[in-house]
């Protein structure tokens, strides 16, 4: 009996490597706007944006790449949900 025990995600090539990459440098970014956040306000929605967008990048790279669809469903809607609050905060009309 062989146990075929393969892990369901794809192998990182030079075609699928943007939406990682992409991820790193969000993460970096949040990483670098919650600290000034903290010291100045005004990059709140900055922070918002950015963070917005790295989760649907985590969407796409869950669902395309690794093939964790459980996650997927939930990155999307907090992924729209900040954009949106961000967008606002833009505008505005939120604080």
């Amino acid at each position: 009996m062989k146990n075929n025990n393969k892990k369901n995600t794809k192998v990182i090539n030079q075609y699928n490597i943007f939406p990682v990459t992409l991820q790193f440098i969000f993460t970096i970014l949040i990483v670098i706007l919650c600290i000034l956040t903290v010291f100045k306000y005004s990059f709140t929605h900055y922070f918002e944006l950015f963070l917005g967008l790295d989760l649907l990048v985590m969407a796409y790279n869950n669902h395309i790449l690794f093939f964790r669809k459980n996650f997927t469903i939930i990155y999307l809607i907090f992924g729209l949900i900040m954009i949106l609050i961000s967008i606002l905060g833009f505008m505005g009309v939120v604080f």
